[in-house]
């Protein structure tokens, strides 16, 4: 099983990280074949079944996008021929010797991989190779089940969402709630949240880069419950203000770094532990993603 769907590659050692896909494997396998020396040095696999997207990370600070075309040409052969279909194929070149989000990006071919979860009332989900996806998909049902007896407790009306799954945890909880807002940091989550708005037919669901967009939703709506899925390194200083300075109540976080929760649970010290489960979301390496149910301590004047 690949976590969220989506595998890496060194490209030296044609070894995945900790986390792959059999098509992941087998397309792999075939790219052995390529003869074009661009230097290549990750391969991003993303993949919902047959429909695949692919990047190309390489070593070189100077491309040109004409350069890449053969090569998009072969590997869209080479689904074609093995029964894969390329949703989207890019090429991603160094800046300042990093391959820095967004940018020297050449886009050859670009859809997004499209699928439907039916975990409250059937809904269209949007996913691009650097997209984020809370977990592979064959265990997401699980997540569902725990946050909807969660939001029942609370009681909630509105939601706020505080990290890049939100555009996918937005749309499937839609119907529980009177207004959503999700704050990003990914461009392409947030693409990805744009089309499922617009799929989906979700006219209440708000989405933004303005932290100042959140203060002012929370001010305006009570009842809201706060989902938080942050990186591995947690929560950023001025989230945690926002909620410091809130009157959210329930907060659900998803955690794949327990220390980093650990680290934020410490700062927010007005916030308990209402309830803890874990899935199993990575069994190769027998990881598992841990969520938390906390509520504020209404402290008596």
């Amino acid at each position: 099983m690949n976590y969220r769907n989506k595998t890496i590659f060194d490209y030296s050692t044609y070894k995945p990280n900790d986390i792959y896909s059999i098509e992941s494997i087998n397309f792999m396998n075939m790219l052995k074949e390529i003869n074009y020396n661009i230097n290549i040095h990750n391969v991003i696999f993303r993949n919902i079944e047959k429909d695949v997207s692919i990047i190309l990370q390489i070593d070189r600070t100077i491309f040109r996008k004409e350069e890449g075309n053969i090569i998009f040409n072969f590997i869209n052969n080479l689904c074609n021929n093995n029964q894969l279909n390329l949703k989207l194929f890019a090429i991603q070149y160094l800046q300042n010797n990093k391959f820095e989000k967004d940018t020297n990006i050449f886009y050859y071919k670009k859809e997004y991989i499209k699928f439907n979860v039916d975990y409250l009332d059937n809904k269209q989900i949007y996913l691009l190779p650097d997209s984020f996806y809370q977990a592979n998909i064959s265990v997401l049902p699980q997540f569902y089940k725990i946050f909807i007896g969660w939001i029942q407790v609370s009681k909630c009306k509105n939601i706020i969402n505080l990290g890049d799954d939100g555009g996918n945890v937005c749309t499937i909880l839609y119907s529980l709630f009177d207004n959503l807002i999700s704050y990003f940091h990914c461009s392409s989550s947030f693409d990805c949240a744009s089309r499922m708005i617009q799929s989906n037919n979700l006219s209440n669901f708000k989405i933004t880069f303005d932290i100042e967009n959140i203060y002012s939703f929370s001010r305006l709506n009570s009842k809201t419950i706060l989902f938080i899925n942050p990186g591995r390194k947690g929560l950023r200083d001025y989230e945690i203000e926002f909620i410091k300075s809130s009157n959210i109540n329930y907060i659900i976080y998803m955690a794949c770094n327990e220390n980093a929760f650990l680290k934020n649970l410490n700062e927010l010290n007005d916030y308990i532990i209402l309830d803890h489960r874990k899935i199993l979301n990575m069994p190769i390496i027998n990881k598992y993603q841990h969520l938390y149910f906390l509520y504020k301590l209404q402290i008596a004047i």
